[in-house]
């Protein structure tokens, strides 16, 4: 058998020989990249925009054609992998693209602006405008939005021989005529127009003169003033007449004068041009003379007696018109008058006081110079103050009026008419009210939004169901208790020092604005809690018969009186209310009471707690004591020498020594367990105590009875 060759050694035989004979087994030319271009050396973008770039290789048959695409500044635009540019904000990037083989770059450079806004309107300042020739004014462009990019305009005018417009909007007139000024805005063409009228230039009123500067007309009578206007060519010649008191003397449009009651008034002329004014003053007078006898016009005897005694004569003197027509104030309170006939003779009087009389009716009209008027406490059902319009102050209380119409006592500054009948109010027309009572009426709406100047409110005892106090921020008083209140907002009242909202349905009650506060009532209302943090100035303090669980008054350190009985309190802490005088804490549930730090109190009451022990030994200046109902079964009064009433009964006590309280008048100890009761001999009524007691024995000395108590 032949011997095989080693394989490798075949191998290595065919190698050689297929080098020698330069046979290409395997061969593969490289083609390199000599340049990139781009489709675009530059580009604008608009923020947020985007544009793809596109690369071109050169060769087009280069082996490696892959590019890298950059930015040279990736916060203006940024590039992805397949040269798509986002332009992000305003500036210049470089987007680069570079092959990867032989790092061929191009770039193009991409300028990022912001979008354009484009301007959606023209408003001009004005829509018309009147000049004389020769004036000129300035118009006004507002361009919307007020962030459009281009906001320029263009003014032009649609006759610009009546008037003329340059670039700056500003009209010049020319000539007589009418003239469209518009503004147009080069972005859109959005336009608008100003209507332009041109007139002559005006003559001014100088002066203007009455015919007469004085004049006097019997009531009824008329007279026509006549008016001369200067200079005589005056453009506008327009007047207006009026009068100081359309009740005593009424003008019309052509100045025509009518007498309406005894009196003077101004009539007055005032031109339209220049506000020029002349005045004629007229007396109006009554068709009688001084020496009319108007004795029996005084039907009242009452009334008739306490003008002869003003007048200074006595009847049957005659009462002339000449002794009534200029006194000024007549006081006839509670003369038993039943009717004021013969007040209409009293032209000039001002001041009518003629409350609590019998009056059933009352005629003021021809009384227009009042001023102040008091009716209060008569039987008027009715009253008519129509031609009183110089009115100030009104009392009408305490009468039988079902409405009041004071609509023409714009003036009117002070108005009482609490204890009617009223069941509305209107007082829209008195916008100079500072103080208003209209308490124990049956109002059951309240409308004061137009009495901004009101200072003090007293609408207490009607039905009223809400009250708007927003507007009343002058108020510094306000009453309004026994109503049907159940929220109150005094928020806007920061200058109140002085409330009353008691016998209400308020469940709460904020007073953090009312910092002025000195005084406040809010009893018998349905309070859960009540915090007077705010209200450091208070003095007296009145939170009775709510439903009370705490009370805190430590920042009340001013408080002189508080009366918090009948809540449900458990704790009282007064000890930072060292000026107390007053104190009601009864009907509670209290069980301990610290007094001692309240040296100036006057008054305690404590009854109906469950108090055990009460010390008042610092509390030397009591003179009025109730601790009654409650479990205490020692009362020490030994310090207590000024007390004047004493009131312990229904306790527990043993012993009470009185025989320091020498000022002592009453005393009410009932309902103890007494065996021994000690006081000075006959310095109070022994028949106050004697008959809740039967004495088993009676010791008498020079200077004490010591009394022994028998059941």
């Amino acid at each position: 058998m032949k011997k095989r060759q080693p394989h490798h050694i075949i191998c290595f035989i065919l190698t050689f020989l297929l080098l020698s004979m330069n046979i290409q087994v395997f061969a593969s030319t490289v083609v390199h990249v000599t340049k990139v271009s781009l489709n675009k050396a530059s580009d604008i973008l608009l923020v947020g925009g985007t544009n793809t770039l596109k690369a071109t290789i050169a060769p087009t048959n280069a082996t490696n054609k892959t590019v890298k695409w950059t930015s040279s500044n990736i916060h203006i635009a940024k590039v992805d992998s397949n040269g798509k540019v986002t332009a992000l904000a305003i500036g210049y990037a470089n987007i680069c693209a570079t092959s990867i083989d032989g790092g061929k770059i191009n770039h193009c450079t991409v300028t990022v602006s912001n979008p354009i806004i484009q301007v959606t309107s023209v408003n001009l300042n004005k829509t018309s405008d009147t000049l004389i020739i020769g004036n000129t004014d300035t118009l006004k462009a507002t361009i919307a939005p007020t962030n459009a990019t281009n906001k320029t305009v263009k003014w032009t005018s649609s006759n610009i021989h009546i008037a003329k417009v340059d670039s700056n909007g500003k009209v010049t007139a020319l000539a007589i005529g009418y003239a469209n000024i518009c503004a147009t805005s080069i972005d859109g063409g959005k336009i608008n127009h100003c209507t332009v009228t041109v007139s002559n230039p005006i003559i001014q009123v100088t002066s203007v003169n009455l015919n007469k500067t004085s004049d006097t007309l019997i009531i009824g009578n008329t007279d026509t003033l006549k008016a001369t206007i200067a200079p005589t060519n005056a453009t506008n010649k327009t007047v207006k007449w009026t009068s100081s008191n359309i009740h005593i003397a009424k003008v019309d449009s052509n100045g025509k004068v009518t007498a309406l009651s005894a009196g003077i008034a101004t009539i007055t002329i005032t031109t339209a041009d220049g506000s020029k004014t002349d005045a004629c003053v007229v007396t109006v007078i009554n068709g009688i003379s001084d020496n009319t006898d108007i004795t029996n016009k005084f039907t009242d005897s009452n009334f008739k007696t306490k003008i002869y005694s003003l007048i200074g004569k006595a009847s049957p003197a005659p009462i002339l018109y000449s002794d009534v027509k200029n006194i000024p104030s007549l006081y006839l309170s509670s003369l038993d008058i039943s009717n004021l006939s013969g007040i209409e003779y009293f032209t000039t009087l001002t001041y009518l006081f003629c409350g609590s009389n019998k009056l059933t009716t009352l005629d003021l009209s021809k009384n227009t110079a009042l001023t102040e008027l008091d009716c209060s406490s008569n039987k008027l059902t009715t009253l008519d103050l129509s031609k009183n319009t110089a009115l100030t102050e009104l009392d009408c209380s305490s009468n039988k009026l079902t409405t009041l119409d004071i609509s023409k006592n714009t003036a009117l500054t002070v108005l009482y008419c609490n204890s009617n009948n009223l069941t509305a109010l209107d007082i829209s027309s008195n916008t100079a009210l500072t103080e208003l009572d209209c308490n124990s009426n049956n109002l059951t709406a309240l409308d004061i939004s137009s009495n901004t100047a009101l200072t003090e409110l007293d609408c207490n005892s009607n039905n009223l169901t809400a009250l708007d106090i927003s507007s009343n921020t002058a108020l510094t008083e306000l009453d309004c208790n026994s109503n049907n209140l159940t929220a109150l907002d005094i928020s806007s009242n920061t200058a109140l020092t002085e409330l009353d909202c008691s016998s209400n349905k308020l469940t709460t009650l904020d007073l953090s604005k009312n910092t002025a506060l000195t005084e406040l009532d809010c009893s018998s209302n349905k309070l859960t809690t009540l915090d007077l943090s705010k209200n450091t100035a208070l003095t007296v303090l009145y939170c009775n018969s709510n439903n009370l669980t705490a009370l805190d008054i430590s920042s009340n350190t001013a408080l002189t009186e508080l009366d918090c009985n009948s809540n449900n309190l458990t704790a009282l802490d007064i000890s930072s209310n060292t000026a107390l005088t007053e104190l009601d804490c009864s009907s509670n549930s209290l069980t301990a009471l610290d007094i001692s730090s309240n040296t100036a109190l006057t008054f305690l009451y404590c009854y109906s707690n469950n108090l055990t022990a009460l010390d008042l030994s610092k509390n030397t200046a009591l003179t009025f004591l109730d601790c009654s109902s409650n479990k205490l079964t020692i009362l020490d009064l030994s310090k207590n020498t000024a007390l004047i009433y004493l009131g312990c009964d229904s306790n527990k006590l043993t012993t009470l020594d009185l025989s320091k309280n020498t000022a002592l008048t009453v005393l009410d100890c009932s309902d103890n367990i007494l065996t021994s009761l000690y006081s000075i001999k006959d310095t109070w009524d022994i028949n106050g105590y004697r008959s809740q007691y039967t004495d088993s024995t009676l010791t008498t000395t020079t200077d004490s009875l010591v009394i022994t108590i028998k059941k």
